[in-house]
């Protein structure tokens, strides 16, 4: 979503049943760049798993502590942010509000929909988003 560093997926079961959200911790940038646009992301390792009832579980907090300081990662302050971001999607499943309140767990796609293909040379853009922030940038920079 806009301002927000993350995004949800609806998961569900190989039978159909809606099994949880999976709150993935990320730095994206919005490309407008003709053939080429798209979202470029950069995943901050730590995430966290929503069950249907709503409890929130963090995952590869190991993964994400190894990793602060690291100069090819992100630096405490910026670990904090990803964190809080984290925390503030905790108390939004927790409470039951969007995209946390039960819309679009029992969607599915028509199943006469065909795949999209990607458009030619797309994976061939650099990227927009690099993967450590320049120094000087603040922690949410817009992106």
């Amino acid at each position: 979503p806009p301002g927000g560093d993350h995004s949800v997926w609806w998961f569900t079961t190989d039978g159909g049943a809606f099994a949880g959200w999976y709150v993935n911790l990320e730095r994206h940038v919005v490309r407008t760049d003709g053939d080429l646009a798209g979202i470029d992301a950069v995943d901050q390792e730590l995430d966290g798993w929503v069950a249907p009832d709503r409890v929130w579980h963090w995952k590869d907090e190991e993964s994400f502590a190894a990793k602060t300081g690291d100069p090819a990662f992100w630096s405490a302050d910026e670990a904090l942010a990803v964190r809080a971001e984290g925390e503030r999607l905790r108390s939004l499943a927790e409470a039951g509000a969007p995209p946390f309140d039960g819309t679009w767990c029992d969607w599915r796609p028509d199943p006469s929909w065909a795949l999209p293909t990607l458009p030619s040379g797309s994976l061939d853009a650099p990227p927009a988003l690099p993967l450590t922030r320049p120094s000087g940038t603040p922690e949410h920079a817009a992106g």
